[in-house]
C-alpha cells in the first residue's frame, strides 16, 4: 500500500453510533412505560384511564411537538437541539421516578419527556 492511500477514518460513522445509541434510549424511555403501567396502578391505586391518559398526552405532545421541533432544527440546529432534548428526558425521567402525584407524571412524562423524544425522535435524527 502506498503512502498516499492511506485509509482515513470516517468521522460519519461516529455521527451514526451517537445518533443510534441516542434513539434507542428515546425510543426506550418511551416504550418503558407499558413495564410500568401495572406496577402505578397497583401502587397508587388510580383509574387505568387516568394512568393511560399520561402515555397519551406524551403522544399528542409527541406528535403536535413536531412542529416546534422542526423549527428549532432549522433555527438552533441539530448539535445544540439533541442535547436539550436528551437533557428533557433524562430530567422528567428523573422527575418520573420521584413523583407522587399524577399530575406530575402528566407534566414530567407527558409534556417534558414527550417533548424530549420529539426532539430526538426518527425525523430530526434523520434530517
Amino acid at each position: 500500500m502506498s503512502e498516499k492511500v492511506k485509509a482515513r477514518f470516517f468521522y460519519g460513522w461516529i455521527i451514526v453510533t451517537v445518533l443510534a445509541v441516542s434513539m434507542t434510549l428515546a425510543y426506550a424511555t418511551r416504550s418503558s412505560f407499558s413495564v410500568f403501567y401495572v406496577a402505578i396502578l397497583d401502587e397508587y391505586g388510580w383509574t387505568r384511564a387516568e394512568t393511560a391518559g399520561i402515555y397519551s398526552l406524551s403522544l399528542i405532545v409527541y406528535g403536535v411537538g413536531g412542529i416546534i421541533s422542526g423549527f428549532l432544527l432549522d433555527k438552533i440546529g441539530p448539535r445544540k437541539l439533541f442535547p436539550v432534548a436528551a437533557t428533557l428526558i433524562a430530567l422528567g425521567s428523573f422527575w418520573c421516578s420521584r413523583a407522587t402525584h399524577i399530575w406530575e407524571l402528566y407534566v414530567a412524562f407527558g409534556l417534558i419527556v414527550g417533548f424530549g423524544q420529539c426532539s430526538l425522535g426518527y425525523v430530526p435524527t434523520m434530517t
